[in-house]
């Protein structure tokens, strides 16, 4: 157990806790929702100050002082060290951390499995039969939904496209969006890239999504398309536009720790579905994408420190769609 001789500095936002030149990582606690309580609000001022921390001492005193006993206050104060009540900087940079294992440039290099692997299938009993007995608006969509990367480069009206983003992110007549989000949080943004001569009264840039107002701002000059994407057998120059989905971590993992890059993982999927489902009944291709060159994109835009990319969409029209 830590003692006040110790001195351990506590770094917050909630990083780490030096301890005998050790640096020790810090994760969820049992105290997170109790800070108001344990300490007194000129301590939490400190707490989380940037760059700054509290000594392990000071921290003693001021829950004795607030009526634990020195031996509550210890206990207490190792909980901190092994769990910490704040990692609002520490959850997000690990979410990025594994993110950015899993984008292209950390991938190994190598030769992929063609196909894949037989599975020895194991005897089971007959199952229930169902059966889909009725037929809605949205089941006639995902009947319909397919993946198509081939285009004509025709150009699309402006109402089809401000439809397929309003379907993303937008907010429908009760006020709510048209998906759901953890904790109300809503940290996703959705960027456009629009190709020349592609929609009806918008120029070739690249554009930034506002939900509230279901409107888009330019953002920067759109070069070429290509670049931007690690999946190559997609037709990115004659489709419409492309759809490019960010997220920041810096909230949500705030309030969910790691949990929170989950958590825009299944946001991002809602937004992508939406799109697709609305794509193809508007008679437009589309087909989500995967690989995504996140650094040259976040470089092209100038994302902050805690926004990552998390996947992409095109949409283009094709003469091949069923009607």
């Amino acid at each position: 157990m830590l003692s006040l001789q110790d001195e351990v500095l506590i770094l917050v936002p909630g990083s780490k806790v030096i301890l005998d030149n050790h640096e020790i990582l810090l994760t969820n606690s049992k105290y997170r929702l109790k800070t108001d309580i344990l300490f007194s609000k000129n301590i939490l001022v400190k707490l989380l100050e940037e760059e700054k921390g509290v000594l392990y001492s000071i921290l003693l005193a001021d829950l004795k002082k607030n009526g634990y006993s020195t031996e509550e206050s210890n206990s207490i104060l190792n909980d901190l060290v092994k769990y910490s009540i704040l990692t609002k900087k520490s959850s997000y940079i690990q979410s990025k951390v594994y993110h950015l294992k899993t984008s292209y440039e950390f991938l190994p290099k190598g030769i992929r499995p063609s196909k894949k692997l037989d599975k020895k299938k194991s005897p089971s009993t007959k199952g229930i039969d169902l059966v889909n007995a009725f037929t809605t608006n949205i089941s006639s969509l995902l009947n319909k939904r397919e993946s198509i990367r081939d285009f004509n480069k025709l150009k699309i009206d402006k109402e089809h496209f401000s439809t397929i983003l309003w379907s993303m992110y937008g907010t429908n007549k009760k006020q709510h969006r048209v998906v759901a989000s953890a904790g109300n949080s809503y940290s996703i943004t959705i960027y456009v890239m629009i190709n020349e001569d592609s929609v009806v009264g918008i120029n070739k840039g690249i554009y930034k999504y506002d939900p509230i107002d279901n409107s888009i701002q330019f953002i920067e000059k759109l070069d070429e398309i290509n670049k931007y994407f690690q999946t190559k057998h997609i037709d990115y120059s004659n489709a419409n536009f492309t759809i490019i989905i960010t997220g920041d971590l810096e909230y949500i993992c705030n309030r969910y720790y790691d949990r929170g890059y989950r958590y825009l993982l299944i946001e991002t999927g809602l937004i992508l579905q939406n799109a697709q489902l609305i794509s193809n009944e508007l008679n437009l291709g589309s087909t989500i994408i995967g690989g995504v060159d996140e650094t040259t994109f976040t470089h092209k835009v100038q994302l902050n420190d805690s926004e990552i990319v998390i996947a992409g969409m095109v949409v283009g029209s094709n003469a091949n769609m069923d009607a």
